[in-house]
């Protein structure tokens, strides 16, 4: 998300059985294929386990140099 509360880039995956570390690739684009610019922006990585509760946490990420 930018500050304006814009959701820049979006990304959902399923794995069975997944291990305690999932890498997902990103190239600092937005959901337009875009680059995103230099900037401070959100992100939020929400996760759950089968049947367990949904888990959610939001952090800052600064962004410099991205051409």
């Amino acid at each position: 998300f930018d500050f304006s509360g814009q959701r820049m880039f979006v990304h959902e995956e399923a794995t069975p059985s997944a291990p305690n570390l999932i890498r997902i690739p990103w190239n600092l684009s937005n959901n337009s294929g875009g680059r995103l610019g230099t900037g401070i922006y959100l992100y939020r990585v929400t996760l759950r386990c089968q049947d367990s509760e949904e888990v959610s946490r939001t952090q800052k990420i600064i962004l410099t140099g991205n051409k």
